[in-house]
């Protein structure tokens, strides 16, 4: 028997705890079941791309539409849904090469970088990782779409 607790937060530029998650045993198992499946494909194969950089908002639309169909097709599943963290280009860079969110300062949302809110562009959030909803607190990631977000 194969037991973990999966615990995370997510903290703000001020340093406070916007958020925290603890995954059940049961939802573990369900995600390891499913990550047995998947990982060796997703961690090995799939490549990010290259950063997204463009001024229209439907045109950044378009392209991370393209790229999440094409990790759902990679993946064999449809429907997935993104999640984008906001950070600076460094950290941005750093998330696509290393794989994982750890060491970055970033802030969650499920607002599309196309209409990124201003208060993030202001503090220096300029850039976004679309990463896959269901793993974003996992250390290892699959970036599915990454570049430099528009402010709304």
């Amino acid at each position: 028997l194969y037991i973990s607790l999966i615990s995370s937060s997510h903290f703000t530029t001020d340093n406070q705890t916007s958020s925290a998650s603890i995954i059940t045993l049961t939802e573990h198992r369900k995600r390891s079941l499913f990550h047995s499946q998947t990982t060796s494909r997703t961690m090995s194969q799939w490549k990010a791309g290259r950063a997204i950089s463009v001024d229209a908002p439907n045109t950044l639309i378009g392209i991370i539409g393209i790229r999440r169909r094409n990790y759902e097709r990679h993946l064999g599943l449809s429907n997935i849904d993104l999640s984008y963290c906001y950070m600076s280009q460094a950290d941005a860079s750093m998330c696509v090469r290393a794989r994982t969110l750890t060491g970055t300062t970033h802030i969650k949302s499920n607002v599309s970088p196309a209409a990124a809110p201003a208060s993030y562009i202001t503090i220096g959030y300029t850039w976004f990782v679309a990463v896959n909803q269901e793993w974003v607190t996992d250390p290892a990631i699959d970036v599915v779409a990454w570049g430099r977000a528009i402010g709304e």
